[in-house]
């Protein structure tokens, strides 16, 4: 290898390890839901569960106030716990593959920032239609 073709793949190094890093981000697990006051257990998993179908979201195992949701999208999946009662709906990342995630040695949790925003579409259809589902008791 010449030393011109070595020092243009030395200056090209930084570059490839910023585009390699660019689509992470911090694990992103959205503050707690509240449940509209009045609203069953069995109204709340139905908002769950309507969102999640409108988002492509399956079930992978349910219990009462539980449910594991996953998502599988070409060669990615994720998986997220959603705990439910009637005062909150809770998501927490529960894993992934083909992600990219990562905990940093400070604790910090990297991710693929997609899963991102497929967590943020999935609680804001879970919140409009907890919200919705207490318009129509009224």
């Amino acid at each position: 290898m010449t030393r011109r073709l070595f020092v243009r793949l030395l200056l090209l190094l930084p570059l490839v390890l910023v585009l390699a890093g660019w689509r992470t981000a911090p694990l992103y697990n959205p503050e707690p839901i509240p449940v509209p006051e009045g609203l069953s257990t069995k109204e709340v998993r139905k908002a769950i569960v309507d969102a999640m179908i409108k988002r492509g979201w399956g079930v992978a195992s349910k219990k009462p106030g539980k449910i594991v949701a996953v998502l599988h999208i070409r060669k990615h999946t994720a998986k997220v716990l959603i705990t439910y009662d009637t005062k909150a709906v809770v998501i927490k990342y529960v894993s992934s593959e083909n992600l990219k995630y990562k905990k940093e040695e400070d604790g910090v949790e990297i991710i693929h920032k997609n899963y991102n925003s497929w967590i943020r579409n999935l609680a804001s259809d879970i919140q409009s239609n907890l919200s919705a589902m207490a318009l129509l008791k009224e």
